[in-house]
């Protein structure tokens, strides 16, 4: 059997019903008699299109859903998704809230805090400094021309936040 749940031999498979169906009116149809023929022809064809009908409803929901199943859902498209536009010194509480967003759906914004205190192992300070310069990329690169220059020099996430 194929992928579809149609077979190569005749009679069997998703078509055959309607054609037995047709037939079956067929014969009926032209062994009647005319006088019964209309009132005949007039019903079975009703209840031809309620059992299309019904058999075609069931196929109904997979119409309308074709899925390209060669994309997956991206953290990384999700999260492009919300990077705000450059910065130019314009409307600063929208623009650094979209940012805040963005920040947050990169899984980065927790920088802005700063490195934790106490002891940390070194996968843990690794991860930091990841994220620390990811953090700072994301933000340089939402940054105007005319004020990327000032936070270019800053060393950490956590300064270049401050200081916008």
């Amino acid at each position: 059997m194929s992928g579809n749940g149609a077979s190569g031999s005749f009679g069997t498979g998703p078509a055959s019903g309607y054609f037995l169906n047709f037939m079956f009116m067929f014969i009926v149809f032209v062994t009647s008699t005319l006088d019964h023929a209309l009132n005949f022809i007039y019903k079975n064809v009703m209840i031809y299109a309620l059992i299309f009908g019904i058999k075609m409803n069931r196929n109904w929901p997979l119409i309308p859903t074709i899925q390209k199943l060669d994309r997956q859902f991206l953290v990384a498209g999700f999260a492009a998704q919300f990077k705000p536009n450059e910065f130019d010194g314009i409307i600063y509480k929208r623009w650094v809230g979209k940012l805040e967003l963005w920040l947050t759906a990169m899984s980065v914004w927790h920088i802005t805090e700063g490195p934790s205190l106490g002891p940390r192992t070194l996968d843990e300070e690794k991860a930091f400094k990841t994220a620390d310069s990811l953090f700072r990329g994301a933000v340089i690169s939402v940054l105007g021309e005319n004020i990327v220059d000032t936070h270019l020099r800053l060393t950490s996430g956590k300064e270049i936040w401050d200081t916008l």
